[in-house]
């Protein structure tokens, strides 16, 4: 007895806007008619086959002498679905049976996407993420029509554990995972399955490290440190997208003051991947800006946002100097820097104001943070 699926081809689908559904057929090969009971079915979560479920009963028809017999079944593809695939999709969707005997029978679902589209609008304004050891978070300001916003706030998003939990890595490129909160609800939940999740993936940025991966249906793969982090940072951007209603395709991230050259590089890479798994083509090395340090980015948040709106509120005030010391105790690092600040408004003009800043000095630990007191505590 030979049991075996006609595959699904799906020409084109827009991401997160359509659900489509296609028909296949179960061919029987044998004779007689074959009566079957589902017992498990291993598949992404955005890929529903109508009607197959454990315990579910289907009989397929015997083969005639020209033809095998069939069973139509439909399947449903969902691109709403947010792990949905970023590129063209080549998978299975594995059904095992078992027959009047009690005997398995295995059944491979060939699942084809040839062309998937991002129908986003492209996101013009300025997107920064901080990727850090336990928590990231992101900003963005849209590009503005006129001078008179451009020193209005960002939009920053809240603080995310950076934890991630793999719920089936059956696909290389597209396993399905979760991160922050979801991820460390289900570390709760499923704490024994120890290759299944990860933390403080970032003090391995710059190691050639690579792990292995388990899933609960026993799937396993192995990743390499950057491609983990990669996949963490794919998640956030995708959640920006999702906020923000368009499509980045250009990161300001930034780093840990004291990261040597190697870990920032493997920084960049990490994100790199992560652009490009999202479907970003024509990336070059503007696609990720790592052009400040973190300390630097908070001393500069503290200038262009509380120093220069003294000024917006206070027409005359001509002149304002401070001497900022940043102190960020992260997770995987501690960072210090100083910086002397100094905003003038220009003799004979009120809106012309010009902005100097001065780095006097760096220092820090780059291999001990907030996991180091958590390990000892």
């Amino acid at each position: 007895m030979i049991i075996r699926a006609t595959p699904v081809v799906v020409k084109r689908i827009i991401r997160g806007k359509e659900t489509l559904s296609r028909l296949f057929f179960l061919q029987n090969t044998y004779e007689k008619q074959v009566s079957l009971t589902v017992k498990d079915v291993d598949k992404p979560g955005w890929i529903n086959v109508d009607g197959v479920y454990e315990g579910a009963f289907l009989s397929v028809p015997g083969a005639k002498p020209d033809r095998p017999g069939k069973q139509r079944l439909i399947a449903s593809i969902d691109a709403t679905n947010p792990h949905f695939p970023h590129k063209n999709y080549e998978g299975t969707v594995t059904i095992t049976f078992t027959d009047a005997n009690g005997e398995e029978v295995k059944v491979e679902l060939p699942v084809i996407i040839e062309e998937i589209v991002e129908e986003m609008p492209l996101f013009l304004g300025t997107f920064s993420l901080d990727f850090g050891t336990t928590n990231s978070c992101y900003a963005y300001k849209h590009k503005v029509p006129s001078r008179g916003l451009a020193f209005d706030r960002a939009v920053a998003s809240p603080e995310m554990p950076s934890l991630i939990f793999f719920e089936n890595v059956e696909n290389q490129v597209n396993p399905e995972y979760r991160i922050g909160t979801e991820a460390a609800h289900l570390m709760r939940e499923h704490s024994s399955m120890v290759n299944s999740y990860f933390i403080s993936v970032k003090r391995l940025l710059g190691e050639d490290v690579r792990f292995v991966v388990v899933d609960r249906y026993a799937n396993l793969k192995r990743w390499h440190v950057e491609e983990i982090a990669a996949f963490i940072i794919r998640a956030l951007i995708q959640k920006a997208q999702d906020a923000i209603g368009e499509r980045i395709t250009r990161v300001v991230a930034t780093y840990p003051t004291l990261f040597s050259l190697d870990r920032k590089e493997a920084i960049r890479r990490a994100f790199m991947l992560a652009l490009r798994n999202l479907g970003v083509q024509n990336l070059t090395d503007k696609s990720v800006v790592m052009d400040v340090d973190e300390t630097s980015a908070a001393a500069f948040n503290h200038v262009y946002s509380r120093m220069l709106q003294e000024f917006g509120i206070n027409p005359a005030l001509e002149k304002r100097e401070e001497q900022l010391l940043v102190f960020d105790f992260g997770g995987g690092t501690i960072d210090i820097c100083l910086v002397d600040a100094k905003i003038t408004r220009e003799s004979g003009s009120k809106r012309r104001i010009r902005i100097q800043t001065e780095l006097k000095g760096l220092s820090g630990e780059a291999f001990y943070g907030g996991d180091n007191v958590t390990l000892e505590i």
